[in-house]
């Protein structure tokens, strides 16, 4: 009986060693499955990385291919008139590989505008969307085609439609499609931009391959992708189309300043317009130490892309602001001649606000009598009814960090309206207005320049000597002619002063 309690007890012990042992083995099975679990997902990160250097490195090789094919079928027949291997001379245009770049590489502004809502409607009534198809510019650069030949077209476009100069589009007999051309300088031109040359202008930049995400390394990514791959990478978006250059006067340097080369005119380099070297000899560079006037340092994008709130949506936009793609400026032509009424609006107050100017109505002078009334204000005098009178205006170009008119002076129009009205309001003389037929009344002073040659015909030199410089004055009267734009009739009544 005994051995029989002893027996069994032996037995419940053997077992519940066996239970803790199957217990210590389960144990010891689940924590080597979670280590290995732990470990395959600690490497899935590596093999999600290899996979996107991967496919990353299959982008690129597939770009390189699609490319070299392009190129060498545009270079069969590409008239390289400038030296083998110059795509873009007499322009400065550069593209990272020095060969062609199919036009079909730069994602379009549709693209774009997937997800930049506020910046494609402001890009697409700016003078930038619209930079090669105006007929203003095609007049011109198509009297350069006919009389010279389209490769020297390169010139120009270089600014105005580089996906044409760099796709190789610019030459006889081309088979490019130019489809692109209604674009002009889209997103993907200037965001594509990868360092810059000189501040020669003429197209002075390299442009890269374009793309729109970098990966994890930041290597760039060609061609378009997924917004739902953008938009789970906002960063490595961001890198793949900002530049810090972006946001300064060089950068603007590239295309806003121009020469005439020596393979254009076949003379020697020329100086055309320089708005950037204006912009250093003003007082908002910063940069002259001969400025007679002082200003906070002001860039190029400080005036013509200033921040304002976004009406669309908009993920470019900081803090409810945006920093303009209207590039509001000068030029009421293009919208105007668009209907683009929200481009024109934006541009009339924009320089309506900018107390850009100083005009002063400095003296006056009776017909027949040298001596000056001046300065008005301090300087009594009287009229006779019936006094004929010359006026004197001066203007100022106050706060414009360029010369007015900038860039290309003889096709820019600004000129100044003179209205003299009695005390009732009765308008007695007024110049500068537009004439039924649309032209502008001959007695204007205008500050477009009328290149001529010495047998007064049209001159292909333009001297601009009719601009103001930035922070400098210029006084007008239109003197010494009986039609002279500020010479006008007193009424029959007296007037003293």
């Amino acid at each position: 009986m005994l051995f029989f309690k002893w027996a069994k007890a032996q037995m419940r012990r053997v077992v519940g060693n066996r239970r803790r042992l199957a217990v210590a083995r389960g144990a010891y099975v689940s924590l080597v499955g979670v280590l290995a679990l732990g470990s395959v997902l600690a490497f899935l990160p590596r093999i999600q990385a290899h996979s996107d250097l991967s496919q990353t490195q299959q982008k690129i090789t597939d770009e390189a291919a699609v490319r070299k094919e392009y190129a060498d079928k545009v270079a069969r027949s590409y008239n390289f008139a400038f030296g083998k291997g110059n795509i873009s001379t007499p322009g400065n245009a550069a593209v990272e590989g020095d060969t062609f770049l199919e036009p079909d590489a730069f994602p379009t502004a549709d693209y774009c505008g997937h997800c930049h809502k506020e910046a494609y409607h402001q890009w697409r009534q700016s003078l930038h969307s619209n930079s090669f198809r105006t007929p203003f510019y095609r007049t011109s650069v198509n009297i350069l085609i006919r009389t010279k030949g389209i490769e020297f077209s390169r010139h120009c476009d270089s600014c105005h439609n580089p996906i044409a100069v760099l796709g190789g589009g610019l030459t006889q007999n081309s088979l490019v499609d130019r489809k692109f051309d209604q674009d002009g300088l889209t997103c993907t031109t200037c965001h594509s931009v990868q360092k810059l040359q000189s501040t020669l202008g003429n197209g002075g930049y390299v442009m890269g391959v374009p793309a729109v995400l970098v990966d994890e390394k930041g290597v760039r990514i060609p061609g378009m992708v997924p917004d739902s791959e953008i938009l789970a990478h906002l960063d490595r978006h961001s890198k793949a189309v900002m530049q810090t250059f972006y946001r300064t006067p060089e950068f603007c340097s590239a295309c806003h300043k121009a020469n005439l080369p020596n393979p254009l005119n076949d003379y020697k380099w020329i100086r055309a317009f320089t708005a950037y070297d204006e912009w250093q000899n003003s007082k908002f560079s910063q940069r002259n130490p001969l400025t007679f006037y002082q200003a906070d340092f002001t860039t190029c994008q400080g005036c013509h892309m200033k921040r304002a709130s976004n009406a669309l949506p908009e993920p470019g936009a900081k803090n409810g602001t945006f920093a303009s793609h209207r590039w509001t400026a000068g030029n009421t032509a293009v919208p105007f001649y668009y209907g683009f009424d929200e481009q024109l609006e934006k541009t009339v107050e924009f320089l309506k606000t900018g107390n850009y100017l100083n005009v002063d109505l400095f003296a006056i002078r009776k017909a027949n009598e040298d001596k000056l009334i001046a300065p008005l204000g301090s300087t009594a005098f009287t009229l006779a009814p019936g006094d004929v009178v010359q006026a004197m205006a001066v203007i100022q170009n106050k706060n414009i960090g360029h010369s007015l008119i900038p860039e290309v002076r003889d096709l820019y129009e600004a000129w100044v309206e003179f209205v003299v009205t009695d005390s009732n309001g009765k308008e007695i003389y007024h110049s500068g207005f537009i004439k039924p037929d649309g032209m502008l009344d001959e007695r204007a002073h205008s500050f477009t320049n009328r290149p001529v040659n010495t047998d007064g015909g049209l001159s292909t030199i333009t001297k601009y000597g009719r601009s103001i410089p930035s922070h400098m004055t210029t006084r007008f009267r239109q003197a010494d002619r009986p039609s002279s734009a500020m010479s006008f009739a007193f009424p029959r009544r007296r007037r003293e002063r």
